[in-house]
């Protein structure tokens, strides 16, 4: 267990490869509700920067709330769609909230919800592990010809999850797990 935890090991080996479109954000995605609320403190800034692709209409924003223990607070938030994609994604494929913090010289990371910035990872059931049913469902963005592994792949994402710390203790996890199943 790192950082509260469990680690599916199927990260370490399951192939992954992305040829980034923000495909994976025209589903809309989930958000805990203090992240919610963080968004809301930014919606003026966030309507500065939106394109004609997207809603000014912030009602138009966000899910009704649901409770969900994966989170936080235990409470998610889903983005609405709109043009077929999520509310905060532009016509360019980038993420207005990513932008945002960008744009202020702030961490890319800094107000982005942890759901986005983890996929293909997700947290399910307290287990850090792969979103493989909407993996499966993207054309741009799978396991097909992946090179390397999905630990690979978001070590960024992963280190930003927990911290350095953090990360090298799921390193040492890693090499432990792996040296266990070459002598299995």
């Amino acid at each position: 267990m790192i950082k509260g935890l469990y680690i599916d090991p199927l990260i370490f080996s399951f192939p992954f490869g992305c040829r980034c479109s923000g495909e994976c954000c025209h589903y809309g995605v989930y958000m805990d509700k203090a992240e919610y609320l963080n968004t809301l403190t930014l919606k003026d800034e966030l309507l500065e920067i939106f394109d004609e692709s997207q809603t000014k209409d912030i009602s138009k924003w966000f899910e009704p709330e649901e409770e969900d223990k994966d989170f936080p607070s235990g409470i998610a938030v889903g983005t609405e769609l709109h043009n077929g994609k999520c509310v905060f994604l532009d016509k360019e494929g980038l993420c207005s909230i990513q932008k945002l913090s960008m744009m202020k010289g702030e961490p890319k990371w800094k107000n982005k919800p942890l759901y986005c910035v983890l996929f293909p990872l997700t947290i399910y059931e307290n287990t850090l592990t792969i979103d493989t049913d909407h993996i499966d469902r993207l054309k741009t963005c799978n396991k097909d010809g992946a090179s390397m592994s999905i630990y690979d792949a978001c070590s960024e994402e992963i280190l930003h999850l927990f911290g350095s710390d953090g990360f090298e203790e799921l390193k040492t996890y890693k090499k432990e797990f792996e040296s266990a199943n070459k002598t299995a």
